[in-house]
């Protein structure tokens, strides 16, 4: 990605991102492993800070790229490779922790004990899924038509559109910090739930309201409907502990995919309804994932 700037033609371009995608695929669910194996028996914990890290990166990484071709021009985004240099160098200086805690596997089976049966876990995994694919058609989608509803129809200029997408990406941030601590304390269900129940609110009152209550009400529906984020993927792991990486990309995977075809459905519902009534929909769906993260187990609070 950061060799893009000095690409001459779109098609060595495409494949530059193309390449930084499988990168990116291949990254993820290996990552995703290491972390809960060097996480103890805070995986929750673990996972919110790994995705706080990498939701960090998605809503500073346009500003400082763009900070970056401000102050030196076009090539000046190739000073991106640092961040890149920076994160390698810091997992090879841990390998030996990584290579400890892949030799201590045995303790998965104790958690396929907890959880039951095949067809249960299956079950669980299948409920977890359709959460994640609920909620990130709710998120992808609030950054999809926030733009078009505000500017369009409201009039509002792109920088204060631009202001309100940066604090749902930092919230959002923020949130998946703090679920895995919490859900360590009061439950993964209680979370996810009350989270939900949290976004409905704050999204009621961000389509009601202007100016400062405005964006405070975005934060908090941004941080509330990330902190299940974290929690589904831990679980889906919990019921794949001997396929860790496959549990990894199974939720990656399904949460991307998800979003592509979460907006792409609602931009037909746009063009039928319109841009207000989309927004409308997308408050509401929150309903669903609310309904839904009921059924999920509750791991019982630790002392």
């Amino acid at each position: 990605m950061a060799g893009v700037v000095f690409l001459p033609s779109y098609w060595m371009v495409l494949v530059a991102v193309v390449l930084s995608g499988i990168g990116s695929a291949a990254f993820h669910p290996e990552a995703l492993t290491q972390t809960r194996r060097v996480s103890g028996d805070r995986t929750a914990t673990g996972a919110s800070i790994f995705f706080f890290g990498g939701n960090m990166g998605f809503a500073l990484g346009p500003l400082v790229v763009a900070l970056l071709i401000q102050y030196l021009g076009t090539p000046g985004a190739a000073l991106m490779i640092v961040p890149t240099l920076i994160g390698v160098t810091a997992l090879l200086s841990q390998r030996r922790l990584f290579a400890n805690a892949n030799a201590n596997r045995n303790r998965n089976k104790s958690v396929i004990a907890a959880i039951g049966t095949r067809q249960a876990r299956l079950t669980l995994i299948g409920l977890l899924l359709l959460l994640i694919v609920m909620r990130s058609t709710v998120l992808t989608g609030l950054q999809a038509f926030i733009p078009l509803y505000f500017m369009e129809v409201e009039g509002m200029s792109k920088a204060a559109v631009a202001q309100m997408l940066t604090i749902l990406a930092l919230c959002g941030a923020v949130g998946t910090l703090f679920s895995g601590p919490l859900a360590e304390r009061i439950g993964r269900r209680n979370v996810m739930v009350a989270a939900m129940a949290v976004v409905l609110v704050a999204l009621a009152v961000f389509l009601r309201s202007d100016g400062l209550v405005r964006l405070l009400a975005l934060a908090v529906a941004g941080a509330a409907i990330t902190a299940p984020w974290t929690l589904t993927v831990v679980m889906v792991q919990d019921a794949m502990p001997n396929r860790l990486g496959l549990a990894g990309g199974l939720t990656l995977g399904t949460a991307y995919g998800a979003s592509g075809l979460g907006v792409a459905a609602l931009g037909l519902y746009a063009d039928y309804a319109g841009l207000a009534a989309t927004l409308q929909l997308l408050t509401l769906l929150p309903v669903l994932v609310l309904v839904l993260s009921l059924f999920v187990p509750n791991r019982a609070p630790k002392a």
